[in-house]
C-alpha cells in the first residue's frame, strides 16, 4: 500500500494517495512495521500540506506534526528525511529562516549517511536541497 500511496502522491493525485495512505497506516501499526508507520505519517503530513492552501494551516497540520516526529525519533535516516521534508515545506511557504535550519541539518545528515552507505537517493536529496 505504501508504494501505491507514494506513486499517487508523485502523480499529484493527493485525494487518492490520502485514501490509500489511511488504509496503510493501521495495517503497518498492526504489523508493528516501524518503517512503514514512519513513511505513512510523513506522507500524511505531505498530503495535508499539498491539499491545504493556507500557510498557517500548513504549519499547524503538516509542519508541526513533522517537528514532533523529529523530537521523538533517534534514527539518523528518519531525522534526515524529516529535515528534508521540512526544508521543502518551509521553502514553499517562504519561511526562509526555518528552511535554512532544516536544510543545513538534512544535508549534514545525508552526507553522513552516504559515507556509511552510498545510497543514490541521499545524493539526490542533497542536490535538491542545494537548489532551494
Amino acid at each position: 500500500f505504501s508504494d501505491i500511496s507514494s506513486t499517487l502522491y508523485k502523480l499529484k493525485k493527493y485525494e487518492e494517495a490520502n485514501i490509500v495512505n489511511k488504509e496503510c497506516l493501521p495495517i503497518a501499526e498492526e504489523m508493528k512495521n516501524i518503517e512503514a508507520i514512519f513513511e505513512c505519517k510523513v506522507r500524511e503530513a505531505k498530503i495535508t500540506f499539498k491539499t491545504t492552501k493556507n500557510s498557517e494551516l500548513q504549519i499547524a497540520y503538516s509542519i508541526k506534526p513533522l517537528e514532533k516526529m523529529l523530537q521523538d525519533t533517534k534514527k539518523e535516516e528518519q531525522i534526515a528525511t524529516i529535515n528534508y521534508e521540512l526544508s521543502i515545506m518551509s521553502h514553499e511557504i517562504r519561511q526562509t529562516k526555518m528552511m535554512k535550519k532544516y536544510k543545513t541539518e538534512a544535508i549534514k545528515l545525508y552526507k553522513i549517511l552516504y559515507s556509511k552507505k552510498p545510497i543514490i537517493n541521499y545524493l539526490k536529496n542533497i542536490d535538491e536541497l542545494y537548489k532551494l
